[in-house]
């Protein structure tokens, strides 16, 4: 479980982080969140549906609200853009992967020296997740504090990421809300199929489904109004619809990772779509150091 905590210059004047070098942290995750300004460079790769939203103890809300996320797998506990070498099999990596191990939190005191968020807003980062360090020991480790207590320049960095992201996120939701207050977003059952050329799924059957997934319902939005068809328009939800809509296109291509799992029993590795896809699996090569901090043009919301 992640151990978030907040940084501020009194208690880690000295701490520094590790740049990480794989994606193991994320294997584990069958979804994530996702926002608009990233919809080109997810249309290529992932599905994109809505999920349930849950509160605080973990029940579903009512009335229901829902979220935009990407599919990563059929099953919970895998991660099929996930390799056995911890790396991320295609080009684009969703922002909250690249955001680790850090996120925005609310904290009454926040707003360290040299931070330009809002007052009882602050960095935190997840001291679980081995890059998190006391101090810096070698020249490759990012100080987060200078000598004087603000924020390095690696910090801000990641700050301005991070409120660019979170920024986002809120847009986005309200989209989903948009599209939701039209009854727009109906259950989307997601049907796949076990290998039945592997003998431990082969008696699975013929066909799986995914339930709890979300999508937009098109007959009801071919039926919208002129004054609600511009509303969402105006919002950017409109956009929002068409690309879940058009996403699902890559159900087909998440089925073949599936089957390429299944055959492997393990993560698949570099090239083992070959066979399957007609060509390598790109973003083999990709690794967190080269997207996370070591080039401070990198790290920020940019997908040009």
């Amino acid at each position: 479980m992640p151990e978030w905590i907040t940084l501020n210059a009194a208690s880690h004047r000295g701490a520094a982080l590790a740049p990480a070098t794989d994606y193991f942290f994320a294997a584990a995750q069958s979804s994530c969140p996702v926002s608009l300004r990233e919809l080109s460079m997810l249309l290529p790769f992932y599905p994109l549906l809505f999920a349930r939203m849950v509160g605080a103890d973990g029940s579903e809300l009512t009335p229901p609200r829902y979220q935009l996320v990407a599919l990563l797998s059929f099953a919970e506990g895998r991660n099929l853009f996930v390799n056995s070498a911890g790396r991320w099999v295609v080009p684009y990596i969703p922002s909250q992967f690249r955001a680790h191990p850090f996120m925005l939190v609310r904290d009454p005191d926040g707003g360290s020296a040299g931070s330009t968020l809002p007052q009882g807003m602050a960095v935190a980062v997840d001291a679980s997740s081995g890059c998190f360090l006391a101090a810096a020991s070698d020249p490759a480790h990012r100080v987060l504090f200078d000598e004087e207590g603000q924020y390095t320049h690696y910090l801000k960095t990641v700050e301005r990421f991070l409120a660019e992201r979170t920024r986002d996120l809120i847009t986005t939701q309200r989209c989903v809300d948009a599209l939701a207050a039209e009854n727009l977003i109906q259950p989307l059952p997601v049907q796949w199929s076990p290998d039945l050329a592997t003998p431990a799924t082969r008696k699975q059957g013929d066909l799986q489904v995914l339930h709890g997934c979300y999508g937009i319902n098109e007959k009801a939005f071919g039926d919208l109004s002129a004054d609600a068809w511009h509303a969402l328009g105006r919002s950017g939800a409109l956009g929002l619809a068409y690309a879940q809509v058009l996403s699902m296109v890559r159900i087909r291509d998440l089925q073949t990772r599936e089957t390429a799992w299944q055959r492997s029993s393990r993560p698949m590795a570099d090239g083992e779509l070959q066979a399957l896809l007609g060509g390598r699996a790109a973003g083999a090569d990709n690794d967190l150091d080269g997207l996370f901090g070591v080039d401070d043009d990198v790290l920020r919301f940019d997908f040009d």
